[in-house]
């Protein structure tokens, strides 16, 4: 499978009809786009919908992500400090979940937002062991806490 990805030589990567789709979160996408009359839509048909879903996206890949690398790898004042970044963007993510109004980011069902989120739930739920630190807090962040 790496051998697929030669640019950053990781998974994931789907192969459909011999050819590499590479990346999550496009993976996701292309599933949609080539599978839309047979999967639940996970992108918004809407233009504007989707503009936003792709924004929280991004902004789980290039906030949240980094955050978590931090927490697992910084010491001291580092670790603090993407906790502290950590916190600071669930916090983003629970206000703009509270004011949609929905059970999810993708509305009623699951969308491609809740697939980015939660594919690094798993890791939330181990650095909070590890750390013994509260990333998620249920009384400020019920929604994301679910």
């Amino acid at each position: 499978m790496l051998q697929s990805n030669p640019v950053h030589k990781k998974i994931p990567v789907l192969l459909h009809n011999g050819k590499p789709v590479c990346e999550s979160m496009i993976i996701v996408q292309y599933i949609e786009e080539t599978w839309s009359s047979k999967a639940p839509n996970l992108v918004p048909k809407d233009p504007y919908d989707r503009a936003i879903a792709r924004f929280w996206v991004a902004f789980v890949d290039d906030k949240v992500g980094p955050c978590i690398r931090g927490i697992f790898m910084g010491r001291g004042d580092e670790q603090q400090k993407a906790v502290e970044e950590l916190v600071a963007n669930f916090l983003w993510l629970e206000e703009a979940l509270r004011t949609s109004g929905k059970a999810y980011f993708g509305g009623d069902e699951i969308g491609l937002v809740d697939i980015a989120l939660g594919s690094r739930s798993q890791w939330i739920k181990i650095l909070e062991k590890v750390t013994n630190i509260v990333l998620i807090e249920p009384e400020k962040m019920p929604l994301l806490r679910a």
